[in-house]
This record gives C-alpha cells, sequence and structure tokens, in this order.
C-alpha cells in the first residue's frame, strides 16, 4: 500500500497526527474540502477533515478515492457506546449498519439492508485490517457500529441498536465510509475511541482523552506506515 487516505470528522481528531507528520507538502482544497498531503516511509498520506455527517463523510471518502487512488482508508474519531466499553476504550469497527437507512415500506425489506448492495444489514470492514488493529492496538476490542445522522445518547436507544443489530458503538460517519469504499473495493480501516457510555458515573474530560487518544492514534499510523 503506497497511498493512504485518512479520514477525520474533526480537525480536533487528526490535530497530533499532522503535528508529527510535520508540514504538508501541498495542500488542495476541494469546495469545503481541504486535503493536506504528507509523505512518509515511502507512502503517501493524504489527510481530509469532512465535517460531520454522513453526506459529507461520503464525498470526502469518494474525493479521495478519485483524485489520489488511495490503497486504503482510515477513519478515526471519537464514538458514543454502551456498557461493553468504558470511555478512552478503543474499538475495532468489525461491521456497519446504516440504521436509518430503511424501504420496507415500498418492498418489505428489513431496514438498515441495502439488497442490491450487501447481503446483510451488517456491512462488513476489511477482515485483514481488522485483525491488524487488533493485534497493534493494545487493549483494543472488536464492535458493530450503528451508523447515521444524529448523535446517539439515548441510553434506550443504544439498547434498541443492540438489540436489534449487535450493535455496542455509534456514529454519525462510519456507515457512509464503509459504504464507498466498499464500494470502490478499498479496504477501510475504522477506529473509534468511546467518549461517552452507558455508566453516568463516568466523567469525560474531553480535552485531556483528545491528547492521549491522540498520541496513541499517531503512533498506530507509524505502525501502519512500517508495516502495511
Amino acid at each position: 500500500m503506497k497511498n493512504i487516505g485518512i479520514i477525520t470528522a474533526l480537525e480536533k481528531e487528526s490535530s497530533q497526527l499532522e503535528q508529527i507528520l510535520g508540514k504538508p507538502l501541498k495542500t488542495d482544497l476541494y469546495g469545503h474540502f481541504l486535503v493536506k498531503t504528507y509523505h512518509s516511509n515511502g507512502k503517501n498520506i493524504y489527510m481530509v477533515n469532512s465535517g460531520v455527517g454522513q453526506i459529507l463523510a461520503s464525498a470526502a471518502t469518494q474525493l479521495i478515492i478519485e483524485l489520489y487512488k488511495v490503497d486504503l482508508v482510515i477513519n478515526y474519531g471519537f464514538a458514543g457506546a454502551n456498557s461493553t466499553f468504558k470511555i478512552g476504550d478503543t474499538a475495532v469497527i468489525m461491521g456497519v449498519c446504516h440504521y436509518e437507512f430503511d424501504t420496507s415500506a415500498v418492498d418489505n425489506c428489513k431496514p438498515a439492508h441495502y439488497t442490491d448492495l450487501f447481503d446483510s444489514q451488517i456491512i462488513a470492514t476489511n477482515k485483514l485490517m481488522q485483525d491488524f488493529c487488533l493485534n497493534h492496538i493494545v487493549g483494543s476490542k472488536p464492535a458493530i457500529l450503528a451508523s447515521g445522522d444524529k448523535f446517539v445518547c439515548d441510553n434506550n436507544v443504544k439498547k434498541q441498536l443492540f438489540d436489534s443489530y449487535g450493535a455496542t458503538v455509534y456514529d454519525m460517519e462510519g456507515a457512509a465510509i464503509t459504504i464507498i469504499t466498499r464500494l470502490n473495493n478499498i479496504p477501510q480501516i475504522l477506529i473509534k475511541v468511546i467518549s461517552d457510555s452507558n455508566d453516568s458515573s463516568e466523567y469525560c474530560n474531553f480535552v485531556e482523552l483528545v491528547q492521549k487518544t491522540q498520541i496513541d492514534f499517531a503512533n498506530f499510523v507509524q505502525q501502519i506506515l512500517n508495516n502495511l
């Protein structure tokens, strides 16, 4: 793999990695999207902050695939979870359900099932990349991600998503990125750091969480550059 695309929703999710990579070789602006190009360990890295939500994430993903011919797309960011995870835990996403996609009123298909594209409501991520992440990110856990254009914080909604799809982690970009990469036959890595969970007794100092996990993510990217 020579060309690697990294997508985060927010700049603060990639700021530490950008500091480590140094000054970008160039920056390209395409409408809303600013793509920064880096070179490290013989690999080209194309980094973009998509913005929040499925539409922006899908557009950013297709853009870096088309214009930069990436061999791998990495999505990193913060996400909610149920009691399976604690704040600060790292989830490696094994599969994604786009739970807001629902055509059942006209075709009786199950919600979240793109019947013409995928065999299941759960859209699998790349198995080789899953194994690499679980072997190289200390303490990481596998998870199914429920992804839609709403911030999930209601424990009743979390229970419904778990009961329906086995989803234990929730975000607003993962489905779009997974679907677009799958349709383009590009392997993907989705890594989510838990910033809120069911346990109301846990306190999250978000600034400290960002600082700590950003360093962890930056180190993981270096492992990718060294080993893939």
